[in-house]
């Protein structure tokens, strides 16, 4: 017996699962699908209203589309996956040698065994059988939507599992087994989980469970740790916030400051201002006085065509100053626009000129803000180091706390913490010996060689006195 899942194209939706499975499948090089259904020997529904698979497809469509009402009618949450694929197909295939002792009872009754192990027996499905192989199998076509309560079925590893195990169990009871490497993988787990009942298990994770449960240290500790964190997290938080505050504070208080700086230097010299449109007005009276006659324009054209050779344009780089001059007295708009450029580089310099003591006094009112955004700055990567000492210092007092409370409450780990520690001060012990011994082997060997160097004679060197006698 062989069961699997279909994971291809026609499990997308019922109506091509059963278009694939109710007809005949194509030849190599067949584009169009085929209509004939010779392949089909006989085909049976569960808990569908009828035995014809065109009306049950369409039921089985309009159950899965009406999910959420059913869910409704049962007293459901609207919660929960959606039925995006509501649809899910599997095969039952049996060997060839067991094709003389199957029958359609046999067939059903195990298609409704499989059925029941994916906990599925309550669903809308519909089961083919097809003749189209050697070896015996049904099709089975199942909403996944629960027609009571409009849930979705779960299918995944588990149902996998589920289907593969309730194979393995039906070969066994029919005694004919087909699949060896499953039946000795079954029978494995079955020899491991036989080692404890599923009962003994349960009783040992409640047993497991109600002695953590009664431990009031360990639960105070829990509840110390869950609280000593969120009270970490708040003061960041806090740290962040009074941060940005002073921030926001300095930042306001020093933009007054610079707008009413503005502000003062602006209404002391405003008299400059209106020196200036003064100027302005006596320039523009002297230009319409001297554009109003012939010499005037002459000299306005001698003006701009000087102008206009210091500029640089490439437009007049080619041409002298006697014949721009002559250009400008005929051509007014040019010799009026050259006239405003000056107008506008004396605004120009004006600005920069009236600007520049005021420049003077913000570039000291920055440098100022600067250094006041340095100082906070230091403060609060001195309140953050302030804060990660102490936070650590409460940590490590909690975990002290906590492996006290271990040892307390484990006389297997209290029994293997004294002996780790005694073998320890052991190891400690050996160690300082045989530095000692090292120590004196080192002093005995220095007194030995020093003996020796005082029991030798000494060497009898050559004078050289009769050499400088000769």
């Amino acid at each position: 017996m062989n069961c699997s899942f279909a994971d291809y194209a026609p499990g997308m939706s019922f109506k091509g699962a059963m278009d694939y499975y109710m007809h005949d499948r194509n030849e190599l090089g067949e584009t169009e699908h085929r209509t004939s259904s010779d392949r089909v020997e006989w085909t049976s529904t569960r808990n569908l209203a009828t035995d014809r698979t065109d009306v049950a497809t369409a039921i089985m469509i309009s159950t899965a589309k009406d999910a959420s009402r059913l869910k409704r009618q049962a007293g459901e949450k609207a919660t929960g996956r959606k039925a995006k694929l509501p649809v899910k197909t599997f095969a039952l295939s049996w060997h060839p040698k067991e094709a003389a002792t199957l029958n359609r009872a046999e067939m059903e009754r195990a298609a409704n065994q499989a059925l029941k192990a994916i906990d599925m027996e309550q669903h809308q499905a519909i089961i083919i059988c097809h003749n189209d192989t050697r070896h015996p199998h049904v099709h089975i076509v199942v909403n996944r939507v629960n027609p009571e309560n409009g849930k979705l079925a779960k299918c995944g590893i588990s149902e996998n599992n589920a289907l593969d195990r309730w194979a393995y169990e039906y070969e066994r009871d029919r005694g004919i087994v087909v699949s060896l490497e499953r039946a000795e993988k079954h029978e494995r787990q079955d020899r491991m989980k036989k080692r404890y009942s599923a009962d003994e298990r349960r009783n040992y994770v409640q047993r497991m469970r109600t002695e953590n449960t009664r431990s009031s240290a360990r639960q105070e500790l829990r509840t110390r740790s869950k609280d000593l964190s969120a009270k970490h997290q708040q003061e960041w938080a806090d740290l962040s916030v009074r941060y940005q505050a002073r921030k926001g504070y300095l930042r306001d208080r020093w933009k007054a400051r610079i707008t009413n700086e503005r502000k003062v230097y602006n209404a002391a010299n405003k008299d400059l201002w209106k020196q200036y449109g003064r100027d302005k007005w006596r320039r523009k009276r002297d230009f319409d006085k001297l554009d109003s006659t012939f010499y005037g324009r002459l000299s306005l054209s001698i003006q701009a065509a000087r102008v206009q050779c210091a500029s640089g344009d490439p437009a007049f780089k080619d041409i002298g100053l006697a014949k721009l001059t002559w250009v400008n007295l005929h051509n007014a708009r040019l010799r009026n626009a050259t006239i405003l450029g000056l107008e506008k580089q004396h605004l120009a310099n004006f600005k920069d000129w009236y600007d520049r003591p005021l420049r003077r006094r913000l570039d000291r009112l920055s440098a100022s803000r600067a250094q006041d955004h340095r100082d906070l700055y230091v403060r609060f990567q001195d309140e953050r180091a302030e804060l990660i000492t102490r936070q650590k210092a409460e940590r490590r007092e909690l975990s002290s706390q906590w492996r006290s409370t271990e040892r307390q409450n484990d006389p297997g780990l209290r029994q293997d913490t004294r002996a780790a520690s005694d073998k320890a001060a052991k190891h400690r012990g050996a160690a300082e010996k045989r530095s000692l011994q090292g120590v004196s082997l080192v002093h005995s060997r220095a007194k030995d060689a020093l003996a020796r160097l005082r029991s030798q004679k000494p060497l009898v060197t050559k004078s050289k006195t009769p050499d400088r006698e000769r």
